[in-house]
């Protein structure tokens, strides 16, 4: 069975440490087809990261970019140099095997960091679909002729857009891959009930990365995710990190009421809220 390393980074854009919502999502994707391991780069040192793949000895090593830089036009702090030289090198030193790249910085510039950290692959769009496609072809030493994917050899792909109204995600289970401590004390659980946001709003990413509608999850499937959470890590806080939590309306508001059906004694917040579509039901 081939071994996959997947690389989580840290950033600085939140007081607040980010749980790796989208690597989760990508190594639950794998873990029946491969042995999967996570590096949790948020709290852990580079030499660290040095001792788990030499001591692991992956055959593939995927890494996320969740922000190219802190979103700041005053001090604005640029994020690729250091993680070129914290985590892109020390991979490279230290691994001789595919390096692939993905995240959500990454789909907004991915031709550019492509060619800018000099890795061998790229997923443009959602990994736990593509990477293990990508992987597939690459086991069986098939050209890489794949849509959403992008090489050092070709930086032309076609980027495949998904216009399902729902999507189906596997069970992020964040806690079976990294120490999930440190983020229960200053962090939340991220859940996501939808991808993808209408608003088109001239400031945001999330358009071009998710894509320009919503595209939502089964109810159940969210409310059945936040009840085994919540029964593994006791008092943990939620935090919807669609776009916009609120929109469309009417899914939201279900999501509250399967949550209120089931007597579920959890904590939420959420990142995204937008005030025009806020009324008297949501408010508790």
């Amino acid at each position: 069975m081939s071994k996959v390393l997947i690389i989580n980074l840290n950033t600085e854009i939140l007081p607040y440490p980010v749980a790796p919502l989208g690597l989760a999502l990508v190594a639950s994707s794998l873990k029946d087809r491969y042995n999967v391991k996570v590096f949790d780069a948020a709290f852990n040192t580079k030499e660290e990261l040095i001792k788990s793949l030499n001591e692991f000895v992956p055959d593939y090593v995927g890494i996320g970019i969740r922000n190219i830089d802190n979103v700041t036009m005053r001090p604005c702090k640029w994020y690729l140099n250091d993680i070129k030289s914290s985590i892109i090198m020390p991979v490279k030193e230290n691994f001789s095997g595919p390096i692939i790249i993905g995240g959500s910085a990454f789909n907004i510039a991915p031709r550019e960091i492509l060619d800018f950290f000099k890795a061998d692959y790229g997923i443009v769009g959602e990994a736990e679909y593509k990477m293990p496609e990508l992987l597939a072809a690459l086991e069986q030493d098939k050209k890489i002729v794949l849509d959403n994917i992008i090489s050092k050899n070709d930086i032309s792909y076609s980027k495949q857009d998904n216009k399902r109204k729902y999507i189906e995600l596997p069970q992020a289970d964040i806690d079976s891959f990294i120490d999930y401590g440190p983020y229960n004390t200053r962090g939340s659980y991220p859940v996501q009930t939808k991808r993808g946001c209408a608003f088109r709003c001239i400031y945001c990413s999330y358009p071009n990365i998710e894509g320009n509608r919503f595209r939502l999850r089964e109810v159940k499937e969210i409310v059945d995710e936040i009840e085994l959470v919540s029964q593994r890590i006791p008092d943990v806080t939620f935090e919807f990190v669609d776009s916009v939590f609120n929109a469309p309306y009417r899914h939201a508001v279900k999501i509250c009421k399967e949550v209120i059906h089931r007597e579920l004694k959890v904590q939420f917040r959420t990142m995204g809220v937008n005030p025009g579509t806020v009324r008297d039901e949501l408010i508790f």
